[in-house]
């Protein structure tokens, strides 16, 4: 495969910040400068972690749920509820599988996903393999199942399964970390060991394609089984261990460790790497294990198949000896392969010859025949009430659908705060993190990020299912605040004012009223883009109506009775010199006093969309574009943004979170 350049940028971002004092009027820019070249863009909405792929649908776990691309022109759709990460495989009913570290997780026929995470679950899963009419085989910390009826019933209890393939023939591979190869077929398992062409007396992963299993064995151990039988070769002179091994064509295509590949196929090698076929050791009698009773299921609903599969195993397998086969000895020469994906997180070669890539951050690679193609989920949309927040340390934290995530090595995890649905994380005045849950009923209030300690615990006075929030607020007395919005029949949302949490009781301030509420406050407007806690500890409120202030008990409303350009306020900061910053529908402008003053920066003079302030300078967002407030003023720094939402410093790198996903700026250059 010819070598092909990267493409710019689908969701293309660039690692930003800026440095140098911070002026409290920035001076005019008639003539900007020219925005820095993109490069290494990346979208953390678009990190895929596993593949399947079908006739129908391209399958994928990634840090935003799992995701479906229609075959073979789309779209991108993100599955409600999904879980997080894992791996994935697809039955013949088409019901997507996700093996997890504590479970199971399954979308059943009305699209709700389904967890059974009992017993040996709790253990983690290692592989799923697809049952012949529906349902999944499950390779256990210690064990080999199947899941049947919403239940798992253990099958080999003592097995030390490390991989599991279903064959297009519909054979079940099992690898065993010292028991060979199980080949099953109805209700018999077969186990091919080293006499049979398998690299070492266990293998460690599997793969299928074009009518061969390919089987990896220790750091350098390959062996390619077919009907003609296996064979196992050493592949000398590699740079790292094997990482992954899948047939492709007439040869087989290596993944080393370091992020070089190869491919092998028989013929001279043109390097110093070639694969040396082994010679085979005498037979030997295969273990024959005790029968084990099945486990109990558990009960849960699961999809039933829509027709008898074939006859499966009840109890233990009990291997039986194959018959010793061997392929002839051809050594297979190896030579360099580009991939269109430097460093790909996940690789599926299908069964219509078709090679599938997750490009970290980039979308999905398809190479079809000599046509390469790229599939960007830039039109995936997150959830309307996504939130971003980056704590002190510099670690990024998200709610999506109710659910709490948290970036660990690079990769989105699920965060379990409590039994309930996460509403809101803030941060509490010593730089703890708070989490906002909705449980039974109860609206209970969390601070901490290793052990969690429940601050609050109120009855929800009606906050059920589809109640939404912002960022999390908390104030010297002891109060917290939130934007609050509903979501209604038609899926769309509704401003409900700001939600005020104290150990006194729960309040909602709402806009437009002329008599509120007692002890509430009336807003300018119900719909709330932003709370800002400012370092005096006075709380402002941006609405689509206006701004209020509260110093104490001193209410103050900014509206377009002030002059302001708009009183459509979208977001609001404090600069490094405590002058509050506003993004209106109209352009960007600043507090002096109770003065409102406009900027006069190029770019920021329609709507802006965010703004942020650290380590003294102001990031601002208009137009698609990145700006930001240096010594010299404001400059443009990033196109192609799209309609961001928030923008989040923190040590270093910058996360935005747009219509189009999430991204993060690493390694940023100067703003001047």
């Amino acid at each position: 495969m010819p070598h092909l350049p990267r493409p710019l940028a689908l969701l293309g971002l660039l690692a930003i910040s800026c440095s140098g004092p911070q002026p409290a009027a920035p001076a005019s820019t008639p003539t900007p400068p020219p925005a820095l070249t993109l490069s290494a863009p990346q979208s953390d909405a678009e990190r895929v972690e596993d593949l399947w792929i079908n006739p129908v649908h391209a399958w994928a776990t990634s840090s935003l749920g799992v995701l479906r691309f229609s075959r073979p022109a789309g779209p991108f759709e993100r599955l409600k509820g999904s879980p997080i990460g894992g791996h994935i495989v697809v039955d013949d009913l088409g019901v997507p599988y996700i093996g997890l570290d504590d479970g199971v997780a399954w979308m059943d026929e009305t699209g709700a996903w389904r967890r059974l995470s009992d017993g040996a679950l709790r253990g983690g899963v290692r592989a799923l393999a697809p049952q012949p009419g529906g349902g999944v085989w499950v390779a256990l910390s210690r064990g080999l199942g199947r899941i049947e009826g919403g239940a798992l019933r253990s099958v080999a209890p003592t097995l030390r399964v490390t991989d599991a393939l279903r064959a297009t023939d519909g054979a079940l591979w099992l690898a065993t970390a010292d028991e060979g190869l199980l080949r099953v077929r109805g209700a018999q398992a077969e186990r091919l060991g080293p006499e049979h062409g398998l690299c070492g007396p266990g293998a460690r992963a599997l793969a299928e394609g074009a009518g061969r299993v390919v089987a990896l064995c220790g750091a350098d151990g390959l062996s390619i089984f077919s009907e003609a039988g296996g064979r196992a070769y050493a592949v000398k002179g590699l740079s790292g261990a094997l990482k992954r091994a899948q047939p492709w064509g007439t040869g087989v295509i290596l993944e080393v460790q370091g992020g070089a590949w190869l491919r092998l196929r028989p013929g001279p090698s043109e390097g110093a790497v070639i694969a040396q076929p082994q010679p085979a050791p005498a037979p030997k009698p295969a273990p024959q294990p005790a029968q084990q009773p099945t486990s109990q299921p558990t009960s849960q609903p699961a999809p039933q198949p829509a027709s008898q599969p074939a006859p499966q195993p009840t109890g233990d397998l009990r291997p039986r000896p194959a018959p010793i086969k061997l392929a002839p000895a051809t050594p297979l020469g190896a030579s360099p392969f580009t991939p269109p994906v430097a460093q790909p997180s996940a690789v599926h070669f299908a069964a219509d010859a078709s090679i599938w890539y997750a490009d970290p951050g980039r979308g999905l690679v398809v190479v079809e025949g000599a046509r390469t193609r790229r599939l960007s989920a830039r039109s995936l949309r997150p959830s309307e009430r996504t939130l971003l927040l980056v704590d002190p340390e510099g670690r990024p934290l998200m709610v999506v659908d109710g659910a709490a995530l948290k970036r660990e090595g690079g990769v989105w995890r699920p965060w379990r705060i409590s039994e309930g649905r996460v509403l809101s994380l803030g941060l509490s005045g010593t730089g703890e993190v708070l989490a906002l849950t909705e449980h039974e009923g109860r609206l209970q209030l969390w601070q901490g990020l290793k052990a969690w300690r429940k601050l609050i615990d109120r009855p929800m006075f009606g906050l059920d299912g589809p109640a939404r929030c912002g960022q999390l607020h908390a104030t010297a007395d002891g109060a917290y605040y939130a934007a609050l919005f509903w979501l209604n029949e038609q899926q769309k949302l509704r401003g409900e004012g700001l939600l005020r949490l104290s150990a006194e009781g729960l309040q909602i301030w709402e806009g437009g009223l002329d008599e509120p509420e007692p002890g509430t406050r009336a807003l300018p407007d119900s719909w709330v883009n932003r709370v800002l806690i400012d370092r005096g500890g006075a709380l402002w409120v941006a609405t689509n109506a206006g701004l209020m202030r509260l110093r104490g008990e001193d209410s103050r409303v900014f509206d377009e009775n002030d002059f302001m350009d708009s009183d459509a306020i979208l977001d609001i900061a404090e600069d490094a010199h405590g002058v509050i910053w506003l993004a209106t529908l109209e352009g960007l402008g600043r507090l002096e006093g109770d003065r409102w003053v406009s900027a006069a920066a190029a770019g920021l003079k329609g709507r802006v969309d965010a703004l942020a302030s650290a380590q003294g300078i102001l990031w601002a967002s208009a137009g698609g574009a990145l700006f930001c407030q240096g010594a010299s003023g404001w400059r443009r720094v990033i196109e192609g943004l799209g309609e961001v939402r928030a923008i989040r410093p923190g040590h270093g790198v910058l996360w935005i979170l747009s219509r189009e996903g999430l991204r993060r700026f690493d390694a940023p250059p100067q703003c001047d």
